[in-house]
């Protein structure tokens, strides 16, 4: 019904280590001292980018962005961000329809999303085994829980593997 996930990335050349959250059906992360002190709630969904010296918080798709620093909370630079979801979709077609067309790379193909599609598919290997997974992304393999690695793959019907394609 609910659940929370956490994703640790190592440091990777000038990028340092990275914990990632995420919480699911309705668990959400302490409410920031910052916000209690000001009265005031989390957005209903979103995100909130913790480090040393403060964090920003913003709706799913970025919208309203805050910038928290110690007490002060202060709405973040506005960005040419569509206002809502129908306005993101029809901003967002005509690029799609154009792809399609003319056989050009849609910003947001499959090719993009492949590093965020396999955490996802770890989050849920994760919450079908219920144990922490560590996994070795240039094996594709998860090292310490061997029987999990059987969530990783599948066989596909005849026609239908992507490896055919």
């Amino acid at each position: 019904m609910a659940s929370t996930v956490r994703f640790k990335y190592p440091a990777n050349g000038s990028r340092p280590a990275i914990d990632l959250c995420w919480y699911d059906g309705g668990m959400r992360p302490p409410r920031p001292i910052e916000l209690i002190e000001a009265n005031k709630e989390m957005p209903a969904e979103g995100m909130m980018f913790r480090w040393r010296p403060g964090k920003i918080l913003a709706g799913f798709n970025v919208q309203n962005p805050q910038i928290i620093s110690g007490k002060k909370i202060e709405a973040a630079a506005k960005v040419d961000k569509p206002a809502n979801q129908v306005e993101q979709t029809s901003q967002a077609l005509p690029l799609f329809v154009d792809a399609c067309k003319t056989g050009k790379q849609y910003q947001g193909n499959f090719m993009e999303a492949e590093y965020i599609t396999e955490a996802i598919n770890l989050y849920a290997v994760a919450l079908r085994t219920g144990k922490l997974l560590q996994y070795d992304a240039a094996s594709l393999k998860i090292t310490n829980v061997p029987e999990a690695n059987k969530y990783l793959s599948r066989e596909y019907r005849q026609g239908w593997d992507p490896a055919s394609i």
